[in-house]
């Protein structure tokens, strides 16, 4: 388990969270406002297309089982507003299986991480620095990317 004391200042600190479950959604927003990220939340889609218009986060926490639209499509919309096209977007989701990943991959998504989400390796993904999408490959040069640019990491159990 990554320390949370060693997750460093935040390098975005405009962070979307799409979560529909309005006490996990609660719950991320306070650890990361916790830590000087300014954070606005989304329950769905739209929702979520709408407010990254509004205000371009820097990074999206996206839980890919939505109501009315599923984080895939979420992502692959987000990909095409001139405003979120290099914003970081990272999977917080239950859906672990490898074509759930290569599908995450497929649509723009630069990690992965399967909930229950240990914040400390959330907080410290946070923490690095954004390369340019074509740097070294998929997930934005994320020397932890599994197959596809797409980084799993889960709590143990």
């Amino acid at each position: 388990m990554t320390s949370i004391a060693n997750s460093g200042p935040p390098t975005r600190t405009r962070i979307l969270v799409v979560e529909d479950d309005a006490d996990s959604a609660a719950s991320m927003a306070k650890l990361l406002e916790l830590f000087g990220y300014q954070v606005q939340v989304a329950r769905d889609g739209p929702q979520a297309l709408d407010a990254a218009c509004r205000w371009r986060p820097e990074c999206v926490l996206l839980d890919l089982g939505l109501p009315a639209m599923d984080g895939f499509e979420v992502a692959r919309r987000l990909r095409q507003l001139p405003g979120c096209r290099d914003s970081v977007l990272i999977a917080v989701t239950g859906y672990g299986r490898p074509e759930d990943r290569q599908r995450s991959s497929a649509v723009g998504i630069d990690h992965h991480l399967l909930k229950p989400v240990d914040s400390g390796a959330l907080l410290s993904l946070l923490s690095r620095p954004a390369s340019p999408p074509d740097a070294g490959g998929g997930s934005r040069g994320d020397p932890e990317a599994a197959v596809g640019g797409v980084a799993s990491t889960a709590s143990p159990a």
